[in-house]
């Protein structure tokens, strides 16, 4: 597979898969390059993105081996339940050896999208950035909008400053020259690192293993993730009171609670954030081993399962599934796109944004200095109050309710019109 066809996305180290080293002597790229190698790692990206190895009946179109002790991997990303359903198809997982993922129950390689010790270290300016200087908010950049996702944001901007940034439910802009997708460093980082909180949530929350760079940036940088996921991520989490946990809160109100009280205490938002300041050994043993593993050659993998094989590695086999009936602040999961046409039915009939704006509770005002408005572009305090909204989001679902039983009235009445009319 061509250099260029792989998704490496915030994933710091996937490059060392290009080079030699480890038990790796040389290294083709492409799929016209050397058609003797030992092991042939093919991309999840060039398949589902690119079209050229997916067969017509969904099966995964690869060269065949010219020697039956050629070992092929799978290297994917996707989550199972949104563009990676493919990981559940045996047409695909079975035509190779081995599997690359999230999953490490079930990867031969397990490849987690999370820091290393190098990144940790270059992102550190950015931690240090104090509790005063951070915007007592929650900032979301998204490209999709899949559920639950828009629905949660929607609903906790009701209650506190959120800035969605992405294109899913756009309610404010970028900061000024904000790194693209696909780049991290300092300058990214310390941005983002100006945003207390930052809305983590995975496109598929409830996969087994799915853990992206969302969660692990925000925590490298000091902005306080606020996620939740399957049951095996705490596992992963450098500590219990690193993160939020969506779970732990029974509606929006508590959890804008949580929030208001951390945006107003510098020893409330020290308790989440002071392990990074601590020894290692009191790290989970997950956190510890995830970044010894984004820390090393990701060839040594490789290299350890062509060493022990089958007999310690699992072969290639379906990924294991995701969850989707969990409960959230109170709301079941197939319910918060009631939150999402509520809030499109207030912003159509009464002029107001999809979420609610931040400028609600935040106020913006002159930078200090030129420097801090370059790096930034906005600047905020918090206002005394909110400005309350021209109609709450709850009011605007009985009005939304009460519109669509007046529209069915009227085209119930136009059918029996028409119904008479034939009849006559």
């Amino acid at each position: 597979m061509p250099a260029d066809a792989w998704d490496s996305t915030y994933v710091k180290g996937f490059g060392r898969l290009f080079t030699p080293g480890a038990c790796v002597e040389k290294v083709v790229i492409g799929c016209d390059g050397d058609k003797r190698a030992d092991v042939r790692v093919f991309s999840q990206s060039g398949y589902l993105w690119r079209g050229k190895n997916k067969g017509k009946d969904g099966s995964y179109a690869k060269p065949a081996k010219i020697d039956p002790g050629q070992v092929d991997v799978y290297m994917a990303h996707e989550a199972v339940a949104t563009f990676g359903k493919d990981l559940q198809n045996p047409k695909v997982v079975r035509e190779f050896d081995y599997v690359g993922y999230f999953d490490q129950k079930r990867s031969a390689i397990w490849w987690p999208f999370g820091p290393s010790l190098d990144s940790m270290a270059e992102d550190f300016p950015a931690y240090t950035i104090p509790h005063s200087e951070r915007i007592p908010a929650v900032a979301w950049i998204a490209i999709d909008c899949l559920p639950p996702r828009p629905g949660i944001v929607v609903g906790l901007a009701e209650h506190f400053p959120t800035f969605s940034m992405g294109n899913c439910f756009n309610n404010y802009h970028l900061p000024r020259n904000l790194p693209g997708r696909g780049v991290e460093n300092l300058e990214y980082q310390s941005k983002m690192a100006r945003y207390m909180f930052y809305f983590a949530v995975e496109n598929a929350p409830m996969c087994q293993g799915y853990m992206t760079e969302k969660v692990w940036m925000a925590l490298a940088r000091g902005s306080i993730p606020i996620y939740t996921g399957h049951d095996s991520f705490t596992e992963l989490m450098p500590t219990k009171k690193s993160y939020i946990d969506l779970r732990d809160y029974d509606s929006f109100e508590a959890l804008a609670a949580e929030l208001e009280a951390i945006a107003s205490d510098e020893s409330r938002y020290n308790e989440y954030t002071s392990w990074r300041y601590d020894h290692p050994s009191t790290w989970s043993p997950g956190f510890r081993k995830l970044l010894r593993v984004q820390s090393t050659d990701i060839k040594v993998g490789l290299c350890a399962v062509l060493a022990k094989g089958p007999t310690v590695f699992p072969k290639a086999d379906k990924m294991g599934g995701c969850s989707s009936d969990a409960d959230l602040l109170g709301v079941k999961h197939g319910d918060f796109g009631a939150y999402i046409e509520a809030a499109r039915f207030r912003s159509k009939h009464h002029e107001t944004g999809v979420p609610r704006s931040p400028l609600d509770f935040l106020q913006r005002v002159s930078c200090k200095d030129e420097q801090e408005k370059e790096f930034m572009g906005d600047c905020f305090v918090r206002r005394d109050a909110p400005v309350p909204p021209e109609i709450p989001l709850l009011l605007a679902a009985r009005d939304r309710a009460q519109w669509n039983r007046r529209e069915k009235r009227i085209e119930d009445r136009a059918i029996d019109a028409t119904a008479d009319e034939t009849a006559n």
